[in-house]
């Protein structure tokens, strides 16, 4: 059997956004006090809240499609889980926002290294797609929940580049 090399590209963009969400700061002051990755939608939910705010990387699949000149054209799904704990209803919504807002600020100022646009076979796929965000600031009062989903494209050299 012939020597494989594995590039791992969709682990290097999860872990680039990882670092752009830890390396966040707004005037100084670092926003997230502790940001994780998982890949399990019920860790993502059933995280322990202590420190206030967090954000969880959870990594749901990677999708590719062949393009026509030789590459892939691929992309990474992700969702965002920030949360924050205020004492009012308004109060977790304004924050709610604010991480919200922090969370796109980082990662299109940091995009990940590998992060590219790309098109073909009637698809085109932006470097990072933004979904719609759900905030949630009832159900576990006094905390407020926002989930972000965003999908990070990439282009694979060949079929062997992954």
């Amino acid at each position: 059997m012939s020597e494989l090399t594995v590039a791992n590209t969709d682990w290097e963009v999860v872990d680039d956004v990882k670092e752009a969400l830890e390396k966040a700061a707004v005037s100084g002051v670092t926003v997230f006090e502790r940001v994780s990755v998982t890949a399990s939608e019920q860790q993502a939910e059933e995280v322990e809240y202590a420190e206030s705010p967090i954000a969880i990387v959870r990594y749901a699949d990677t999708a590719q499609l062949w393009l026509a000149d030789g590459e892939y054209g691929c992309f990474v799904s992700l969702v965002i889980h920030v949360a924050a704990k205020k004492a009012t209803e308004a109060g977790r919504i304004e924050e709610g926002l604010r991480l919200k807002n922090a969370v796109v600020n980082a990662i299109e100022t940091d995009p990940p290294a590998n992060a590219s646009g790309w098109g073909g076979e009637g698809q085109y796929h932006k470097n990072i797609e933004w979904g719609t965000p759900a905030i949630d600031a009832r159900e576990r009062e006094p905390w407020v929940r926002v989930n972000i989903p965003v999908e990070v494209g990439f282009k694979l050299a060949s079929a062997t580049s992954h």
